[in-house]
């Protein structure tokens, strides 16, 4: 499960063992049913904090989302009206502190300016798989989508599949997957249809 969330979050959410749990685009990992944080985060707590405690004092409205000591993002949904000027003040924030800024749907994430992110995470996930597939919804997610692909392309995979999340703020990207489903339904009724194939041919059926 590789995510934006934080691995607790994740953990809550699921609650599912066996699984991998890679939190905030892989900054984190479980190991051993402990939350490892990259090393390369430490430099950059203090700016992010200070970053969050800004935000917080100019943008009342929004919603500021500490993802521990990791990442902070900024949401307005909850305030379409803050967005643009939300925005514009993120991105020089962000710069201003040589942080990375990632953009979102209807939110921006500051990070440490590490070369970590879900395409790197899952590429390292799928070491040593032969094949893989990885879903996903917003344009974080399309950068697993190309590590996928390269990995194919230099034949570390034999084959993989990109699963785009359709939702009516998906970008380009995701709608261009080589499978395209309507929403979480839709995700759920796919991974619903694959578990039953499977099954199927485990009992020697077609």
């Amino acid at each position: 499960m590789v995510s934006g969330r934080p691995v607790a979050f994740l953990r809550r959410a699921l609650a599912l063992d066996g699984l991998v749990y890679a939190g905030v685009h892989g900054f984190e990992r479980e190991v051993g049913g402990t939350v490892v944080v990259d090393p390369r985060v430490e430099p950059w707590t203090a700016a992010l904090a200070e970053l969050a405690d800004e935000a917080e004092a100019r943008f009342p409205g929004a919603r500021v989302e500490r993802k521990g000591r990791v990442a902070v993002a900024f949401h307005w949904r909850e305030a379409p009206g803050l967005g643009a000027e939300l925005a514009r003040w993120a991105e020089q924030a962000i710069a201003s502190r040589g942080l990375h800024r990632r953009p979102g749907r209807m939110v921006v994430e500051a990070l440490p300016p590490a070369p970590v992110d879900k395409g790197t995470t899952v590429a390292d996930l799928a070491a040593g798989a032969r094949y893989a597939a990885f879903a996903g919804d917003d344009a974080g997610d399309v950068v697993a989508f190309g590590a996928l692909r390269a990995l194919v392309a230099s034949g570390a995979l034999a084959g993989a599949a990109t699963i785009g999340v359709r939702s009516v703020e998906s970008p380009p990207g995701v709608l261009g997957a080589d499978v395209v489903v309507d929403g979480p339904a839709g995700l759920a009724a796919l991974f619903g249809a694959l578990a039953d194939a499977v099954t199927r041919r485990a009992r020697g059926g077609p």
